[in-house]
C-alpha cells in the first residue's frame, strides 16, 4: 500500500530519518490549499474592488450622457425655472411639466400649472385647484377655488371666498376663515381677516392678533409689520420689538435693517433692537448681502454713483461705479461707463468691464451680455458658452432655460459637465495598483492574512522538497511528486493566463469605448466639456425695456443696463 512507503533521509550527524510518501503529499496538498487560499482572498478583493470601480465609470459615463449641454424645449416655458427637478410648460393655453431632459413627464392638460414646491404642485382646471406629484398624479383633488404652494409641509387654499391650510395629504388643519393667507415661513404666516393682519402658528393659534394694516413674511426672527402710514418690527412671540416709525424699512439681513424715519431724512442701518448702527451719508441704501451693502450716492453732476459699506459702515468700495448689484456667491457686477464686470468684496475688478450688460452669479454661473446677445462664464472669467441666446433666467438646479428665436433650450451647467468628464477621464487613467489598492483597514488585514498563507505554503513546499531530494525515493515517486509540482505550476499560469486576458479585453475596451461627451464633441456641434469658446451653448438673458435702455430688473432694485 502506498500509506506504507517510506523513505531514508540521511541526517547530518550520520544517521536516517524515515519520511513517509503519505506525508508528503499531505504537505504538498496543504501547501497548495493555503498558496490558492490566499491567492483566491486576494482576487476576490481585487474583483470587489473592479466591480465598484466599473459601477462608477458606468455612473460617471450615464451622468455626462445625460447631461446634454443643450436640449430642445418643445413647450412654451412659464416660470422658467428648475424645481424639485420640474418646471411648468404651456402648449395650446394648457399647461404641464418637463424635466431636465425636456421630456414632458406631465401632460399639458392644465389650465393653471405653479411651479414645484417640496414634491408637490398646484394645478387647476380653471375653476378648481388640485395637487399633483411630481409623476402627474393627483394627490389633492381639485376641490379648491385657488391654492398657493406648500411651504414648511403645508399649502394655503381658498373655498367659499376664506383661505385656510392643508397639509400633503390634504387633510385641513386650519379652516378657511381668513380673507388672505401668506405662506409659512419660519413656523409662522401672515393673515388677514376683517380687514388687519396677524400672524398664526402650523396649529391655528393666533400668535401676533390681526391689528395691523399689512403685514410681511418674518426674516432672521422678526418681520416688518404697517400701522398707517408707518412700519415696525415684531418677534414671534407678537411683540413690538421696533415701534412703527419708519417712513420705509426693509427686511433684516446680516443683523442689520435699512430704515428711513421720514422722507427727507437720511437711510440708516438698525439693529434687532431699534438701535442706530450706521447712519449713511448716501442717499439710497439696499440691505446688505454677504457682509456688505450697497450703497448710491449723488456726484456733483446729481449722476448716481454706486459703491459698498461694510458692517462697521466703513466705505469698502468707493461710490465710483454708473450701476451696480448686491454680492451674490462673493462677486458683485458693476458698469463703469457703458461696459461692466465683476468686483470682489475688496473692491477688486476680478474681470474687466468688458460687457454691455450682466446678471448675477448663480451656481458659479454668470450670464453676460454682449450686443443683443447672451453667454455664460465662470467666476474666473472664462467663456465656456459663446454669446448665442436673446433670453434667459439663472440657472437652478444645475440647469437654465433660454431661448435663440422661436427656440427654447434646457441649458445643463457646463461647470458640472466639465467637472463629470474630468472625473471620468481621470477615472479611466486608473492604474492597475490604485484598482487594486486596500480602501480601508479591513481591507490590509485581509491581504496581510493572505499573503501569510501564501508564505507558509510556500515555506512548506520548500522545507518538504528539500527533504525530497535528500531522501531515498524510487524514482517512479519522483516522478509522481514532479507530476504534482507541474500541474501545480500550469493550474497557476492557467488561473493566471484566463484572468490576464479578461482584464486585457475589459481594459480594451475601456480604452476603445468614448464617453458619450465625446462622442457629442466630435459631431457637428462641439460640447461644452472642452470649454472652449466656440462650443454652441451660449445662453441670452431676460430683459425689460425703461427708457430705451435694455435692463435686467432684480429685486434689489439692481439693473444691468445694455
Amino acid at each position: 500500500m502506498v500509506q506504507n512507503f517510506s523513505f531514508n533521509t540521511p541526517e547530518a550527524g550520520g544517521g536516517e530519518t524515515r519520511v513517509s510518501l503519505i506525508k508528503v503529499c499531505s504537505c504538498f496538498f496543504v501547501f497548495c490549499l493555503l498558496f490558492f487560499s490566499g491567492l483566491g482572498l486576494v482576487w476576490a478583493i481585487f474583483f470587489l474592488h473592479k466591480i465598484d470601480y466599473d459601477r462608477e465609470k458606468e455612473h460617471l459615463a450615464y451622468s455626462v450622457s445625460q447631461l446634454k449641454k443643450e436640449v430642445k424645449l418643445e413647450y412654451e416655458p412659464v416660470s422658467w425655472k428648475f424645481t424639485d427637478g420640474l418646471s411648468p410648460v404651456g402648449e395650446h393655453e394648457l399647461f404641464g411639466y418637463v424635466n431636465t431632459k425636456g421630456k414632458l413627464v406631465i401632460p399639458c392638460e392644465y389650465a393653471t400649472a405653479e411651479p414645484f414646491s417640496e414634491g408637490l404642485a398646484a394645478v387647476g382646471d380653471g375653476e378648481k385647484y388640485g395637487f399633483v406629484n411630481d409623476k402627474g398624479s393627483m394627490i389633492i383633488p381639485l376641490s379648491y377655488d385657488s391654492a398657493d404652494c406648500f411651504s414648511e409641509s403645508l399649502a394655503a387654499v381658498k373655498q367659499d371666498r376664506k383661505w385656510g391650510y392643508i397639509d400633503k395629504a390634504g387633510h385641513k388643519v386650519i379652516p378657511c376663515e381668513y380673507d388672505v393667507a401668506f405662506r409659512f415661513v419660519e413656523g409662522l404666516a401672515a393673515v388677514k381677516q376683517n380687514g388687519k393682519w396677524g400672524y398664526i402658528d402650523k396649529t391655528g393659534r393666533r400668535v401676533v392678533s390681526c391689528e395691523y394694516d399689512f403685514a410681511y413674511p418674518f426674516v432672521d426672527g422678526l418681520a416688518v409689520v404697517q400701522k398707517g402710514q408707518k412700519f415696525g418690527y415684531v418677534d414671534k412671540v407678537g411683540k413690538l420689538v421696533i415701534p412703527c416709525k419708519y417712513w420705509t424699512a426693509s427686511d433684516f439681513s446680516d443683523g442689520f435693517a435699512g430704515v428711513k424715519e421720514t422722507v427727507a431724512s437720511g437711510q440708516k442701518y438698525v439693529d434687532r433692537k431699534g438701535r442706530t448702527l450706521i447712519s449713511c451719508d448716501e442717499d439710497v441704501c439696499y440691505p446688505f448681502s454677504e457682509g456688505l451693502a450697497l450703497v448710491v450716492k449723488k456726484d456733483m453732476q446729481s449722476e448716481d454713483k454706486y459703491g459698498y459699506i461694510d458692517r462697521q459702515g466703513k466705505q469698502v468700495v468707493p461710490c465710483q461705479y454708473d450701476w451696480a448689484m448686491s454680492f451674490y456667491e462673493g462677486l458683485a457686477g458693476v458698469q463703469k461707463g457703458t461696459k461692466c464686470g465683476y468686483i470682489d468684496k475688496r473692491g477688486q475688478l476680478v474681470i474687466p468691464c468688458k460687457y454691455d450688460a450682466l446678471r448675477r452669479f448663480s451656481e458659479g454661473l454668470a450670464f453676460v451680455g454682449q450686443g443683443e446677445k447672451w453667454g455664460v462664464i465662470d467666476k474666473s472669467g472664462n467663456l465656456l458658452v459663446p454669446y448665442k441666446y436673446e433670453f434667459v433666467e439663472d440657472f437652478s438646479e444645475g440647469y437654465a432655460i433660454v431661448s435663440l428665436g422661436d427656440d427654447y433650450f434646457i441649458l445643463a451647467d457646463p461647470l458640472h459637465v466639465a467637472e463629470l468628464n474630468k472625473e471620468l477621464s481621470l477615472l479611466n487613467e486608473k492604474s492597475f495598483l490604485s484598482v487594486i489598492a486596500p480602501k480601508s483597514t479591513r481591507e490590509v488585514i485581509f491581504y496581510c492574512v493572505a499573503l501569510l498563507m501564501m508564505t507558509i505554503g510556500i515555506i512548506l513546499y520548500v522545507k518538504t522538497r528539500r527533504r525530497m531530494r535528500r531522501a531515498d525515493v524510487p524514482k517512479r515517486y519522483r516522478r509522481v511528486f514532479m507530476f504534482l509540482e507541474i500541474a501545480f505550476v500550469v493550474i497557476f499560469i492557467l488561473n493566471i493566463s484566463i484572468y490576464a486576458f479578461f482584464l486585457h479585453l475589459d481594459m480594451y475596451r475601456t480604452s476603445t469605448m468614448k464617453s458619450p461627451a465625446i462622442e457629442e464633441k466630435e459631431q457637428v456641434q462641439p460640447g461644452i466639456d472642452s470649454l472652449a469658446t466656440d462650443s454652441p451653448t451660449a445662453e441670452g438673458a431676460a430683459d425689460t425695456t425703461l427708457d430705451g435702455e435694455r435692463i435686467i430688473p432684480y429685486k434689489d432694485g439692481s439693473k444691468a443696463v445694455n
